[in-house]
């Protein structure tokens, strides 16, 4: 997992452009997570809560996300999905890559809108 608080343009070309461009929304207002390759979305992100990104996956009474995006970098889906319940505003964002938790990814493409680039 990488961990951008502030906008860093050194990560150009190792992150997301999604990435890049929320970190320069939220410089200095929140964190924005990415996603890396072999993450493991229970253990690596303990901002999220008990189990990580999946701590409120099934629960009905409590979203793990208070909105949820998507953008097309080549072929791949990169999602952004704002965590619900964090003290501070916490940006994640996830390349549908292989090896990403099913039950995540079911969530991400169903509640996911599509945004579109300026």
């Amino acid at each position: 997992m990488i961990v951008i608080a502030n906008y860093e343009g050194s990560l150009a070309g190792k992150v997301p452009e999604l990435a890049l461009r929320r970190a320069a929304d939220f410089s200095g207002k929140g964190i924005i997570l990415v996603l890396e390759e072999g993450d493991d979305v229970e253990r690596d992100f303990p901002q999220a809560g008990r189990y990580g990104l999946l701590t409120h996956i099934d629960d009905a009474w409590q979203e793990p996300f208070s909105y949820v995006r998507y953008v097309t970098e080549g072929e791949r889906r990169i999602y952004e999905a704002r965590l619900a319940y964090s003290e501070v505003p916490t940006v994640v964002i996830i390349p549908d890559l292989p090896g990403v938790d099913d039950r995540l990814l079911l969530v991400l493409r169903v509640e996911g809108e599509e945004e579109a680039w300026e």
